[in-house]
């Protein structure tokens, strides 16, 4: 999966800046930012899920 949104950054960017598309650098960056906000997303769940484990044992062991 990594490989494909590298794949598809760079040949947004580059039909960009050939003048092939028309799209705006957000649009263009896309791929790149959607994966990166999975993993981030992804990230947050496990930390607060970490959270609630922990306080739920620190609460059992009062």
């Amino acid at each position: 999966m990594k490989w494909l949104v590298i794949i598809l950054t760079a040949m947004f960017a580059g039909a960009r800046l050939a003048g092939a598309i028309n799209w705006d650098w957000l649009l263009v960056f896309s791929p790149a930012i959607i994966y990166v906000g999975f993993y981030a997303v992804v990230w947050i769940i496990v930390l607060i899920a970490l959270i609630i484990y922990e306080t739920v044992y620190w609460i059992k062991e009062r």
